[in-house]
């Protein structure tokens, strides 16, 4: 009697980050409408954005559509605050009023990721460069930004640097015989 080996391979997922969004979304979304605590404007609205998420996910060129579900979900997030303020299930609502209320306020808390999700997606899309952090309590890397003078120039003007631009000086010594590094300046056409 032997055992038969099982392997299970997952295949790789495009665009994973909004696929899980989307159903993330449908599903607090769904959860959120199970109580009669929330306005038609609340099911309006998770529609719409849906609808748009949908759409961003379907096709797969362009940047308009992203910036629109990107713009509808950040203004969802005060609109889903004014909602929650107002509609919130009182004391006695039942159980299932508080639970939708509670999964509308996940649901809330969840377009703070979706926002990021849609704001990096848009900015792939459209070829620009998503926000980085940089952390500031390293030391610089060379070739990471700076100001950068050429050896050629600091060695023209002994003292005021080393021949080479990785190293910064110890010491500065002044020397009379050369004139100073020319101060830098702007040419505005």
């Amino acid at each position: 009697m032997g055992y038969k080996e099982f392997k299970l391979e997952i295949p790789s997922v495009k665009n994973l980050r909004l696929k899980f969004v989307f159903f993330t979304h449908f599903l607090l979304f769904s959860w959120a409408t199970l109580g009669n605590w929330a306005p038609t404007g609340y099911f309006l609205q998770a529609v719409v954005f849906l609808f748009l998420l949908l759409w961003t996910l379907i096709k797969k060129d362009g940047e308009d559509h992203v910036l629109a579900c990107l713009a509808v979900n950040v203004i969802e997030i005060l609109l889903d605050i004014i909602i929650l303020s107002i509609y919130f299930p009182r004391k006695y609502s039942g159980s299932t009023a508080e639970f939708s209320a509670v999964m509308a306020v996940f649901n809330l808390v969840f377009r703070v990721y979706s926002s990021y999700v849609l704001y990096t997606e848009w900015c792939v899309r459209s070829g620009t460069e998503a926000v980085t952090v940089v952390d500031s309590s390293r030391p610089p890397v060379y070739g990471e930004g700076g100001t950068v003078r050429s050896a050629s120039v600091l060695t023209h003007f002994p003292g005021q640097g080393s021949g080479s631009p990785r190293m910064a000086p110890v010491h500065t010594v002044q020397v009379h015989d050369k004139e100073p590094i020319p101060t830098s300046f702007t040419v505005i056409n």
